[in-house]
């Protein structure tokens, strides 16, 4: 769409969160996700492109909704 550029990640190691229901509470994955996952895991981030994936049919009022995170990572 306009105003919108296009990218091309190389390939790299993700870990997949899907966060479900609203955005609104999207700082509770990211919480999760920082706070607790990672940190225990045995991966560490990577400097390299994060990014999210929305359906095709989603909408945010919706509280069955996934929305799926991916966050570059590395084996320790």
């Amino acid at each position: 769409p306009q105003g919108m550029v296009a990218r091309t990640i190389e390939s790299q190691l993700y870990a997949r969160f899907d966060h479900k229901g609203p955005i609104a509470f999207l700082s509770e994955t990211l919480k999760y996700i920082w706070g607790s996952w990672l940190p225990k895991s045995h991966y560490d981030y990577v400097e390299k492109p994060d990014f999210e994936l929305y359906s095709e049919s989603f909408n945010d009022a919706d509280p069955e909704n996934i929305l799926q995170i991916f966050i570059p990572i590395k084996e320790r």
